[in-house]
């Protein structure tokens, strides 16, 4: 492929790392509460590239993309730049209490499996290197599951900055 790999690659290469990496966090003994509240396992089908308006099974993680920016340095065969990155845990529950304690574990959870990561695509050409910025959370959605159930869903949204190195020689 010629030219620059840009986003995608980058975006795609921390979504197929959280796949293979955010379950087993997620039992990890410094994870599991002590209070009783179970976060649940994100199904594989429930990882998105883009935001999904429909109704899903919660828990859902998605990996949005932002602006990038490029630096080209002194070395004219490396292009590096830097892109923001957000990744969003939307979770539900029956309590407001019970969800934000949900949403501030998935928030743990996030920090701990991408923060200062390095993950290099197969073929050696692109590096990217995270680092975290912010911490945010959605507003408090309601919806009536039955007469008398109220479901709270809430989002978790954490705030990357990716540094991105890429060879452009072509093996």
């Amino acid at each position: 492929m010629k030219g620059p790999l840009l986003s995608g690659p980058a975006r795609d290469l921390i979504l197929n790392h959280l796949k293979a990496t955010l379950n087993p966090a997620l039992k990890d003994d410094d994870i599991i509460r002590q209070d009783g509240l179970s976060l649940g396992q994100v199904d594989q089908s429930n990882f998105f590239i883009s935001e999904v308006f429909q109704t899903l099974k919660c828990p859902a993680c998605y990996v949005l993309i932002g602006d990038m920016s490029f630096d080209y340095g002194t070395q004219p065969n490396y292009i590096e730049g830097h892109h923001d990155l957000r990744t969003i845990m939307t979770a539900e529950d029956m309590g407001g209490d019970r969800l934000q304690k949900k949403v501030e574990s998935y928030a743990r959870v996030l920090f701990n499996t991408l923060d200062q990561q390095d993950l290099l695509t197969p073929d050696g050409r692109l590096k990217v290197k995270l680092i975290s910025s912010a911490i945010e959370y959605g507003d408090v959605i309601m919806r009536k599951d039955t007469d008398d159930r109220k479901i709270y869903r809430r989002d978790c949204i954490y705030k990357w900055k990716v540094f991105h190195v890429e060879n452009q020689l072509i093996p």
